[in-house]
């Protein structure tokens, strides 16, 4: 009884409709094939499995996808027709038991050029040890094969009748197919854009079906507008080829305004409450992605209205410098800061508009304890004793900002608020 010895499965690609100036991966050949048994270090019985070349090329490696190995050294030989004496050249690879089920690559020395329409063979046989392995019932490879159909035993010593698959590759030197697509990309709120260069080339392609994309992909505020690219397309042998595109990066981000919470401050008895500057204080912050100055900011009501007790809403409205804008809004409620809003009779402050002194002015002899300054939002800045009888005091301003504050004198039970100028 014979036992199938080595059998190596080889896989071929071509579309015979198609003519290639150079073979490519996609250059196949699909046929079925007997395969001859060989043993240990002999020469074969046959030259093994002739085919016809589809196509001028060079191979340059083998794929081979074994089924349970025992183990051994093989020699593959590629022949010149269907003569054992015409070898044109050979490379020993090993089979181990974890090659079992996995696809196995053997290279050639030097790629080996094949002439269309010639007749050629390749041959396998053991030189070491015991290799073997019995035939694949189910196809590991898409597209085209060169499928060997077995017909024998197998080294278990069973009859053996199954496909066995080879693929053989091709040296590519198609270059692949470039295609190129104009898009557009929005910055973030960090002022970046990232995107795969997928987007721009997913039109390429190659024969073999592998390929990279080669494109600068990141894009900032300084690239708004138009930009010429390159993209690279390179497939899996290093062949490339490139083509134009045009990235256009556009912001439609608005701005980012943070106003302030809701607020409650107080209103100078018997006059009105004069409404800030919200923007050139800072109290209201206007952020970006790309534009450093607003195109236009508004504050409804404007600065220097003069606002009536109650609750009234102030909105601020920001644009950049790409026609993004965007809204808040805040209230302000104008009422009393504490307990009572009495002016006591003989109180003056002095002068207001004010520079770097403030002169409280006591003319009736009141028994006042302190006197607080707020800025303009009601956040207190200084509180300090004041002599109760005393008729003339200062107060230094000099570490203060130009705008507008608070005044507020107390005495045991009562307090008097004012509002300063500060030039």
């Amino acid at each position: 009884m014979r036992k199938l010895l080595c059998v190596v499965i080889v896989c071929i690609t071509l579309q015979a409709s198609i003519v290639f100036a150079q073979c490519g991966p996609a250059s196949n050949i699909i046929q079925d094939v007997y395969a001859g048994t060989i043993t240990e270090g002999s020469t074969p019985i046959n030259i093994g499995q002739s085919f016809t070349a589809s196509c001028s090329g060079n191979i340059e490696a083998i794929t081979v996808k074994p089924g349970n190995v025992v183990g051994g050294d093989i020699m593959l030989t590629l022949y010149d027709g269907v003569n054992p004496n015409n070898p044109m050249d050979s490379v020993i690879f090993s089979i181990s038991s974890q090659n079992a089920m996995n696809d196995l690559i053997i290279t050639l020395p030097s790629p080996v050029y094949l002439i269309n329409g010639n007749e050629y063979t390749f041959n396998f046989r053991n030189i070491t040890g015991f290799c073997g392995y019995y035939a694949m019932d189910t196809d590991p490879y898409a597209g085209g094969e060169v499928k060997i159909e077995v017909l024998g035993t197998n080294v278990f010593g069973n009859f053996e009748n199954a496909d066995l698959y080879f693929q053989i590759h091709y040296q590519d030197n198609v270059p692949p197919v470039a295609v190129c697509e104009n898009i557009t990309v929005e910055l973030d709120e960090s002022g970046t854009a990232i995107f795969s260069p997928s987007l721009v080339g997913a039109g390429s392609s190659d024969d073999s079906g592998f390929f990279t994309l080669s494109l600068d992909t990141t894009f900032t505020c300084s690239d708004l507008g138009a930009n010429p690219v390159v993209l690279t397309v390179i497939d899996s042998s290093g062949n490339s080829a490139t083509c134009n595109a045009i990235i256009t990066v556009v912001d439609l981000l608005a701005p980012i305004i943070t106003c302030p919470v809701n607020q409650d401050t107080t209103l100078m008895v018997g006059e009105n409450y004069f409404l800030p500057d919200f923007i050139s204080t800072g109290i209201v912050s206007i952020t970006d992605n790309c534009s450093t100055m607003m195109s236009n900011i508004i504050q409804t009501p404007p600065a220097g209205t003069q606002l009536s007790s109650g609750i009234n809403v102030v909105s601020i409205y920001a644009e950049d410098q790409f026609g993004n804008s965007d809204t808040c809004y805040f209230e302000i409620n104008v009422g009393p800061l504490s307990l009572v809003d009495l002016q006591f009779s003989g109180i003056e402050i002095y002068p207001n508009p004010a520079t770097d002194w403030l002169i409280i002015k006591n003319s009736k002899g009141n028994n006042l304890t302190e006197v607080s300054l707020y800025d303009i939002i009601g956040n207190l800045l200084f509180t300090l004793k004041l002599n109760e009888t005393k008729t003339e005091q200062q107060i230094d301003l000099s570490q203060l900002n130009a705008g507008i504050y608070l005044v507020v004198i107390k005495s045991f039970d009562q307090q008097f608020i004012q509002q300063l100028y500060r030039n």
